[in-house]
């Protein structure tokens, strides 16, 4: 400062203060003099939630009932002797009409194969076409003697609970077996021989896994009306 000038009054950038010349820390508050107090930094971002498909979530939260409501109109909750005998009736419908269309898919598929010229796995097609036909008449007849169950028959909410996902899982496997042949008429049509024999094995997975998924429900059926 040059002499003769009146040294100009220092404030405290914190509080507002005024300072001593020369001072390095503010008297009132303490605060560092000389700079502008460093800005507070501004809190990290909280990491984005997972990415979640909402309809995956919605299906892990609906339970087995709903689910075979969505998919099942009419379909009635379990709480009664003849509450099962409907919804049993009316869950086999349902899945052997299922065969029946999976039915018409594989007759589709054999005319296109034999006028594409594509013998490959006609003769596993055929097979798997007989035992479809056969499961399908199993399920729409059976009988899993509910003849002479009392309407007053109570079901524990454990084995009510066994029986929707047992129902879930065998109706899920009957769509299973709709749902493969698509890959296959697509690979008949790009005449794809390897793939198509690829596909038509895991048909057949999907049908033992239908033929599998109805025994047990049989069982567990039989075992929760004993």
């Amino acid at each position: 400062m040059q002499a003769g000038q009146t040294p100009q009054a220092s404030y405290c950038p914190k509080c507002g203060q005024p300072t001593g010349a020369g001072a390095r820390f503010c008297p009132a508050c303490g605060a560092p003099l000389g700079a502008a107090p460093a800005a507070n930094p501004a809190p990290a971002s909280p990491p984005p939630p997972p990415s979640i498909d909402i309809r995956e979530r919605v299906d892990q939260d609906r339970g087995a009932l709903k689910r075979l409501q969505l998919l099942i109109p009419g379909f009635r909750a379990y709480r009664l002797g003849e509450d099962v005998r409907a919804a049993d009736a009316l869950l086999r419908i349902q899945v052997a009409d299922r065969l029946v269309l999976a039915l018409q898919h594989l007759d589709e598929l054999r005319s296109n194969m034999a006028r594409a010229g594509v013998a490959v796995a006609l003769t596993d097609i055929g097979s798997l076409r007989s035992e479809i036909q056969r499961m399908e008449g199993q399920i729409r007849h059976a009988e899993q003697g509910y003849t002479g169950i009392s309407p007053a028959v109570r079901i524990t909410p454990e084995k009510i609970d066994r029986l929707y996902e047992r129902d879930w899982s065998f109706l899920s496997s009957a769509e299973g077996v709709v749902a493969a042949l698509k890959p296959i008429e697509d690979a008949v049509a790009a005449k794809n021989a390897s793939q198509i024999s690829t596909l038509v094995s895991q048909l057949r997975t999907n049908v033992v896994s239908l033929e599998n998924n109805f025994s047990t429900r049989v069982m567990d059926v039989e075992k929760i009306l004993q």
